[in-house]
């Protein structure tokens, strides 16, 4: 059975650190947003690989998500349960059932969606920043947005 640490919260509110914290445990292994990946096209997922892995490689070269993203791109077929499905079939087999993998997707529709996901244990953290301290980081994002000629809606939708 894959475990998972699933970090719930706003965005703004420290999920990034928290997952890269986690992650330096030698047993846990920080995947970062993975509901991106459920749902991003085939042609946005090739981009997305030239980023860089928390091993330190890039995604193309890490030897885990170098096993995923193949069949992410080319099975168009795949939804987004199967590609979360996917994606934990494929952590059991490459980190073992000893690993605990963390995913700070953040929202509760992925977490509803995690939770159908057979044999995956799913223990979820609520994280709850300051509203003060939540607003100057959604401010200051918005701020970057517009300098880069980015258009910002609520609910941190981003249109180019």
């Amino acid at each position: 059975m894959t475990k998972v640490v699933y970090i719930a919260s706003q965005a703004f509110s420290g999920s990034t650190v928290l997952n890269f914290s986690l992650g330096s445990h030698p047993q846990i292994v920080a995947l970062g947003d993975v509901h991106w990946l459920t749902h991003y096209s085939p042609e946005k997922l090739k981009s997305v690989q030239t980023g860089n892995c928390t091993c330190g490689q890039s995604l193309a070269s890490c030897p885990f998500w170098s096993t995923v993203f193949p069949t992410l791109i080319q099975d168009r077929a795949l939804t987004p349960s199967k590609r979360y499905a996917f994606v934990y079939q494929q952590f059991a087999k490459h980190f073992g059932d000893q690993a605990i993998a963390v995913d700070s997707s953040k929202g509760k529709n992925q977490l509803k969606l995690m939770m159908t996901i057979p044999d995956v244990e799913v223990k979820s953290l609520f994280l709850l920043r300051d509203v003060r301290a939540w607003s100057i980081s959604e401010i200051d994002h918005r701020k970057t947005a517009l300098q880069n000629g980015r258009v910002v809606m609520t609910g941190n939708l981003e249109l180019d």
